[in-house]
């Protein structure tokens, strides 16, 4: 966690330098349109757009992991029922199989 907030302090240092650098105007050309835009916020424009396309292709993957999630939580609960309901079922003696002992 300190290391995310201290890389993101270093990142922003560098687009404050990089900002300040780079403040002369550029023309930028795209179909139809033409802009006067700093390079800066052109290329900063350019790497938010590329952040989101990133994203964009997260969603899936996190939407499937949250729905393994609550799938097994379900399982979860309802194994803990069965427990409840059934306790001679109960293994004791842990992993080792030789050890298993039941009520």
């Amino acid at each position: 966690m300190r290391f995310s907030i201290i890389f993101a302090i270093f990142l922003s240092a560098l687009s404050i330098i990089f900002v300040a650098q780079n403040s002369e105007s550029a023309e930028i050309s795209f179909l139809a349109w033409s802009f006067d835009w700093p390079i800066a916020f052109s290329l900063l424009v350019t790497l938010l757009i590329g952040f989101l396309i990133g994203v964009l292709f997260l969603i899936p993957t996190i939407y499937r992991s949250a729905q393994k999630a609550n799938k097994l939580g379900k399982e979860n609960v309802l194994m803990k029922k069965s427990l409840e309901n059934n306790p001679q079922n109960v293994v004791k003696g842990g992993i080792n199989n030789d050890s298993v002992e039941y009520n």
